[in-house]
């Protein structure tokens, strides 16, 4: 094993009593989320007129009213929710949500959970004050929203139960949902009101051919405008592909592109199958398909095999191997023909229809070998950018370098790198979906090294963001995997970092379990795991059972001492020294917590230096040394402050405020809690904000004594 494995495996992360975060906070944003607004929008005038009346109705302020739009798929449900939303956006001071909820296509339906764990970020709310439980995470959604009046978009949602926890339910708020279902729940339960779409009319459908091929062809040529349409069964996705090819063939007459429209339906007619999704416009992507050059149709098909939601235009370069110049005019040709979106700067995604038809003609026309090492290719990308990300984000820890095995593939072309944690950050984030569905493509295909090692490389990203369910989903599956390829090694990570989202999710048992797996592990292979110990320690003190607990944490600290890891004999006195306060043991606790204290500064270590100031001076209390416990406290939030460590210094500011209310000085106590309020308000920490209200709002409000820091 190399050097470099050997420092991956020790697991330098620590999870146990200790939150490692990024502290940036942010003041609540409005939401700006609407996609760009549709071109050449038109007809659906009745339904526009559906929604403006029930715009009025939300403008009365009584109630929020929730709008369905159904219909099956490629008639312009998501088309019209977006052009109404732009038309009506200034209506709505508190800004517009918009979240695609995947409901139909490829993979599983977005989880309502990690939908608002996305879309807290969004709104302001740092990764830490992101709650794991779905029911808090939708509290705290509601009451950001509260008192605004906002249009939330819900596009492709699967069911009722999928939309209900990303309701709002603020008055005046309006909340547009589409989907191929009809959400009947959603009419029954909470008043939904029901806009069913069909087809274009005729004219409207000839309309929307006349303004993107051209008003004066299209004039000169009625019946094969009238033919075309037909051929589209007036259906807006249709329509636009057809629209956008007679653009661009500008020397073809109308009538020749119909007659080729014809041809092709005579051709699908003979291979029709019975309830066939596709067979509305199945005759338009087909003609759109065969009417590509070779090399644009393999992109085409390519694009279609990741399980992603979207694809970069780098992740693309891995996927079909061709060169990022070469790539990006076939990208612009698909987005140009409407056959591919373009979302944002150089990131694309399939309308499912088109996905769907892609991966169809991907198994008729590309070798099964072809499209397995195209998928592969992707896998391995993202397995290398996810460890180059997560060494960027640790680059603060030198002595933990993360690499892949050696035995692992070179990376494909692009290689990414990256200068610095905040940009590898902003990559994870962008990738965050789709390296979750990568993982579970990987385990698909029996991938193992890939379902196994991806998500340690990702552990370090979902730890910073708080993403528990991406974290368990992941390292749950790279857990059957390392089993299945027999590497111990991906396993004894994996069970470490298992440990770790579990001990965040408050199952401590289970957290516990894992961890004995973790350091069973590293103990096979020879690797002392010196924070794997620690955080044993940690787990059991949360089960109360503290002699246990002692136990780990002194082995944790000889361990550390053997192999001089001095931050993890920072984290084993810390530990301890929190094991002896729930037992009631002040002197012990002040006595370890010093230690960590001093062995902190010696390492750099100030996040951990700033908890175990603040440990000791809850010790300190317990010994009846108030005075001292003031300035360990004055000490413990001038280090937060410094480091950017908003939560450690709203609780120290908390904790002074209770230290002076229970000496009988009301009046410091007041402006301690003020102070510590302001950061709640900003961090959007509820019960922050709720206890420190109360005790400036009600002299009678009883105080309790000070809690430890979570």
């Amino acid at each position: 094993m190399s050097g470099t494995a050997h420092n991956v495996v020790q697991g330098r992360d620590f999870y146990g009593g200790v939150h490692l975060h990024t502290h940036d906070t942010v003041r609540p944003e409005t939401p700006r989320h609407l996609p760009p607004d549709v071109t050449h929008f038109t007809g659906r005038r009745e339904s526009i007129a559906v929604l403006d009346s029930l715009l009025a109705e939300a403008g009365g302020g009584g109630t929020m009213v929730i709008a369905t739009l159904s219909g099956m798929p490629g008639i312009g449900k998501t088309a019209l929710a977006i052009h109404w939303a732009h038309r009506v956006r200034d209506r709505f001071p508190g800004g517009a949500v918009y979240l695609d909820l995947h409901g139909y296509g490829t993979g599983v339906p977005a989880s309502p959970t990690d939908v608002l764990e996305g879309l807290l970020w969004t709104m302001g709310v740092p990764p830490e004050r992101v709650p794991p439980d779905p029911e808090t995470r939708s509290a705290m959604y509601r009451t950001l929203l509260d008192g605004q009046r906002t249009l939330v978009v819900l596009d492709n949602a699967h069911s009722a139960e999928q939309v209900r926890p990303l309701l709002p339910g603020s008055p005046g708020t309006m909340v547009v949902v589409t989907s191929r279902s009809l959400l009947s729940g959603l009419g029954a339960r909470e008043g939904a009101r029901r806009v069913v779409l069909d087809s274009l009319s005729e004219e409207e459908a000839t309309d929307l051919l006349r303004r993107i091929s051209g008003a004066a062809r299209s004039h000169a040529e009625p019946e094969a405008i009238s033919l075309i349409a037909r051929h589209c069964a007036y259906l807006p996705l249709a329509l636009r592909i057809v629209a956008e090819r007679a653009a661009t063939r500008p020397r073809l007459s109308l009538m020749e592109l119909a007659h080729e429209l014809t041809a092709e339906q005579h051709r699908l007619d003979a291979i029709a199958v019975p309830d066939d999704e596709l067979s509305e416009v199945r005759t338009v992507f087909s003609w759109s398909y065969r009417g590509l050059r070779p090399e644009t149709a393999k992109v085409f098909r390519l694009l279609a095999l990741p399980s992603g939601t979207d694809i970069s235009a780098e992740a693309a370069v891995a996927l079909t191997g061709v060169a990022a110049r070469d790539l990006r005019r076939q990208l612009e040709t698909l987005a140009g023909a409407s056959l591919l979106r373009e979302d944002t700067a150089s990131r694309y995604r399939f309308h499912d229809l088109l996905r769907a038809y892609a991966r169809e003609q991907a198994v008729v026309d590309e070798p099964a070998q072809s499209r397995e090492q195209a998928v592969s290719r992707l896998l391995l990308w993202y397995a290398h950018t996810a460890a180059a990300a997560r060494s960027a984000v640790s680059a603060r820890r030198p002595q933990s370098p993360f690499a892949l095995p050696e035995r692992f593939d070179p990376p494909p072309d692009p290689v990414l790198g990256f200068t610095d944690a905040e940009q590898a950050m902003k990559w994870f984030d962008a990738e965050a979906d789709n390296l979750v569905a990568a993982v579970r493509q990987a385990a698909d295909a029996a991938r193992h090294d890939i379902a196994s090692w991806l998500p340690v490389a990702c552990q370090t990203y979902f730890q910073r963001r708080m993403s528990l369910g991406p974290w368990t989903t992941t390292h749950t599956l790279g857990v059957e995997a390392a089993r299945a390829a027999d590497d111990q090694h991906a396993e004894a990570e994996l069970h470490r970092g298992l440990g770790g989202a579990l001990y965040y999710l408050g199952r401590a048992e289970e957290s516990y379990d894992h961890h004995r797996l973790a350091l069973e592990g590293y103990r096979r292979l020879g690797w002392p795991g010196e924070i794997l110990l620690v955080n044993l320690g940690s787990a059991c003190a949360a089960l109360e059972r503290y002699e246990e607990s002692l136990d780990w944490l002194h082995q944790a600290l000889a361990a550390a001492r053997r192999t001089g890891y001095r931050n993890a004999e920072a984290y084993a006195f810390q530990g301890l020294g929190s094991t002896y306060h729930r037992m009631g043991r002040p002197t012990s606790a002040a006595e370890h917590c010093r230690r960590a204290v001093a062995v902190f500064r010696e390492t750099g270590d100030r996040f951990g230096a700033g908890i175990a100031l603040g440990r000791l001076a809850l010790a300190c209390l317990l010994l009846g040394r108030a005075s001292e416990a003031v300035e360990y406290l004055h000490k413990a939030r001038t280090n937060a402050e410094q480091i950017g460590d908003r939560s450690g210094e709203a609780w120290a500011l908390e904790t002074l405020g209770t230290v002076f209310h229970s000496a009988g000085g009301r009046e410091k106590a007041c402006e301690h809690w003020r102070s510590a309020l302001a950061l709640y308000e900003v961090m959007l920490d509820g019960s922050g904000v709720a206890r420190t209200r109360t005790w400036l709002d009600d002299p009678r409000a009883v105080v309790p004594m000070p809690q430890p820091r979570p």
